[in-house]
């Protein structure tokens, strides 16, 4: 971020408050490296930052600019050492020249302008203050090579809220004391009111009164011996009574069972016999055998009785059910697959499948088509195909391939020569131009150089299935080349394309440094240069697309017209080029001399 390589500068305490608050969303911005401008920008978009991030892209040079003595600029010191210096100069010099004014009447004097309180003015009358925040409370302060002085700040801020926190939690605590107190005191209170005579809270009378029943109690017991014997007695009958009913409800529920069983397995009987008289059981032992594996791999090591047959039957139609529709499934893809092999191979010769279908019920019709295929004994072709495969068309393709590498080797070549006429005229003070060219991005352009390669590489030699496959390469190239049906202009387009050599490339020019040969700036077009600039960058381009045109160069490597004064050269200029500048025109006409052009 720019605010940890910013600070107010020493001695400039007074501003410091107005500093912060004018430079606190510039000092939150975070500088980004052109080198990794791509990883940012892709990884910013590609995430939900739940907040709001503001990123500035930094070029690769700045020019220096010093700030204005008495703006804001001036009062900022930038951290030494750190890469982004000429930027942040640059940024705070332009964006930050607010004069910094001690009193109105300078304040009101300069169109753009600070005070000490914070009170901002900019550009077309428009004035700014800000008071939300208080202008001298520094856990605002984002601007500092380090943050230790905010930190401590914070932590004391910190220490002194927990201090009174304390102390309020002491105080909350006696008062919650105090209210439980008073709360028990009002429950007992309720519960005096509630009495309304003294005997309802006189222990004393319930007391005797439970000791006078237990005393006759014991005097009852002891009076009669028979009361007692009877007493144990009638326990004892009732234990017995109590196991003889226990046995019995127990004896109730077996029968009950029983009977329930025995009702179950005369409905099982009653619709066994139903089922056989409808489907009798079959005599095939393959069927039988089969349906007694599946019973046996249900049952596992449990016997077969009258309560399991009904979960074997369902077990087994379930694994009957599952493999029939496994097969149904195999049959269903088989079918599939044989329908989408009959539709290719009717797509691949149409001629010979025009009255047969892409269908199941074509198989005969396919079958007769093989037959007849194998009478006429075309494998005894195959061969003869193969070499004419190999002498003929496929090197074709490689003689072709080799014809367009030639040609954009000559355009290299020829680049290569104009380069050196170049170099000896100055473009600027010390500094030359250069033609340079890569190789285009253009997608078509690629996918034609990669398909023609794939068709010449390895053609010698080749396996028979590997001959076959490069003949449907080149195959597909010259469908494009002779137009496809529906798509012949489309294709026409495509070909004049991707067959000029000269699309192959981009071209930019570079400015260079004499001496050292290191690059000054690029150039893929005139944008952003002054009038002048643009005129001597279109002369060197103009230049420079004559010589390619008349082959022209400088040295032994010109070609048979270069440098013999026998050819005619004739560059017409109209009165346009006589309201340039001097330089440049003065530059094109030296230019054109030097390329051996006649103006």
């Amino acid at each position: 971020m720019w605010a940890s390589l910013l600070k107010v500068r020493d001695g400039e305490a007074g501003w410091e408050g107005a500093a912060e608050r004018t430079l606190h969303g510039f000092a939150l911005s975070i500088l980004v490296p052109a080198e990794h401008y791509a990883a940012v920008s892709s990884w910013v978009d590609a995430n939900n930052l739940r907040g709001r991030l503001v990123y500035l892209r930094i070029g690769e040079s700045y020019v220096h600019r010093a700030a204005e003595p008495g703006t804001l600029a001036a009062k900022i010191a930038i951290k030494q050492g750190t890469p982004f210096r000429d930027f942040l100069q640059d940024e705070l010099s332009s964006r930050f020249d607010y004069f910094c004014c001690e009193n109105l009447a300078d304040f009101r004097r300069y169109p753009k302008a600070l005070t000490p309180n914070g009170q901002l003015k900019g550009g077309r009358g428009r004035h700014e203050k800000d008071d939300r925040k208080d202008l001298t409370d520094r856990r605002n302060y984002v601007l500092g090579w380090d943050n230790h002085d905010k930190i401590a700040g914070f932590r004391a801020d910190l220490d002194e809220v927990q201090a009174t926190l304390k102390v309020v939690a002491g105080q909350l605590e006696r008062v919650n004391t105090k209210l439980g107190s008073l709360g028990r005191h009002n429950q007992q209170l309720g519960t005096v009111r509630s009495v309304t005579e003294f005997g309802e809270i006189s222990w004393q009378a319930t007391a005797r009164s439970i000791e006078d029943l237990k005393a006759e109690k014991r005097a009852l017991e002891t009076a009669s011996d028979v009361l007692q014997q009877l007493m144990a007695k009638q326990q004892q009958v009732t234990a017995a009574l109590e196991r003889l009913e226990d046995k019995a409800g127990k004896l109730r529920e077996r029968v009950g069972s029983n009977e329930k069983d025995a009702r179950d397995i005369a409905e099982a009987i009653e619709e066994c016999r139903a089922v056989l008289s409808e489907a009798p059981v079959t005599d095939d032992a393959g069927v039988l055998a089969a349906v007694e594996r599946l019973t046996d791999a249900a049952l596992g090591d449990k016997p077969l009785t009258y309560k399991n047959t009904a979960a074997v039957e369902s077990t087994v139609r379930n694994r009957l059910t599952d493999t029939i529709d496994a097969l149904s499934k195999r049959i269903a893809r088989a079918a599939e697959s044989t329908v989408t092999k009959m539709a290719d191979f009717r797509n691949k010769y149409p001629n010979e499948t025009t009255d047969v279908d892409a269908s199941l019920e074509a198989a005969p019709d396919y079958n007769r088509l093989l037959e007849q295929l194998v009478g006429n004994d075309l494998p005894r072709f195959e061969n003869q195909f193969k070499d004419l495969l190999n002498q003929n068309t496929i090197r074709e393709v490689v003689a072709f391939n080799a014809f367009l590498d030639s040609r954009r080797q000559n355009i290299i070549d020829r680049i290569g020569e104009i380069n050196q006429s170049l170099a000896g005229i100055p473009y600027n003070t010390g500094r030359h131009i250069q033609l340079e060219h890569q190789a285009t991005s253009d997608q078509d352009v690629r996918e034609f150089g990669s398909d023609l390669r794939a068709c010449s590489e390895g053609t010698i030699g080749g396996t028979d299935q590997y001959s076959e496959q490069k003949y449907l390469q080149v195959e597909r190239l010259i469908d494009r080349f002779r137009g496809r049906e529906g798509l012949t202009d489309l294709d026409r387009k495509w070909t004049a394309k991707v067959t000029d050599v000269r699309n192959w490339f981009t071209f930019s020019a570079s400015e260079k440094w004499t001496e050292t040969g290191e690059e000054y700036e690029h150039f893929t077009d005139s944008g952003g240069k002054s009038g002048g600039q643009k005129e001597k960058l279109a002369y060197t381009i103009l230049a420079a697309a004559l010589a390619f045109q008349f082959g022209l160069g400088s040295g032994k490597g010109a070609g048979r017209n270069a440098g013999n004064g026998r050819s005619f050269r004739f560059v017409v200029i109209d009165e346009a080029f006589g309201r340039g500048s001097d330089e440049s025109a003065r530059y094109g006409l030296e230019l054109f001399q030097r390329m051996k052009l006649r103006c």
